[in-house]
């Protein structure tokens, strides 16, 4: 079995970790400790109970096993929206954040649709 042996300089960088700002857990501490003792950045994923080096390696090892998941970005737009007090549902496009209240419309979710096929910024 390997010894693995914690420098001086390293204990005193892990004391001091786990004096800052509460309690951590002992996967936290494991984790730092890895980053200090050999220069990496690691990542855990919990469901699979593994420690990947750091992000670009979770990254590619997941990517290829193909267990990442794509998810749509919905763009967030700061204009005066469709809505008011009494808009209890909203549609906002995706490509340019339009939102689109269920009391501002005659038929919001037609309206949401013909937007969405015409929006500018919809490039699928």
């Amino acid at each position: 079995m390997t010894k693995v042996v914690i420098s001086e300089e390293i204990q005193r960088q892990l004391l001091e970790y786990l004096k800052q700002g509460g309690s951590k857990e002992l996967v936290q501490a494991y984790l730092r400790f890895l980053e200090l003792k050999f220069d990496v950045h690691p990542v855990l994923v919990v469901h699979q109970k593994t420690i990947y080096e750091n992000e670009e390696a979770a990254f590619n090892k997941l990517e290829k096993e193909g267990k990442l998941y794509n998810q749509t970005e919905i763009k967030i737009n700061f204009s005066p929206a469709s809505v008011n007090d009494q808009t209890k549902r909203v549609y906002i496009c995706p490509f340019s954040g339009k939102v689109f209240g269920d009391n501002t419309h005659p038929n919001p979710q037609d309206a949401i649709y013909d937007w969405v096929s015409k929006c500018p910024e919809n490039n699928e």
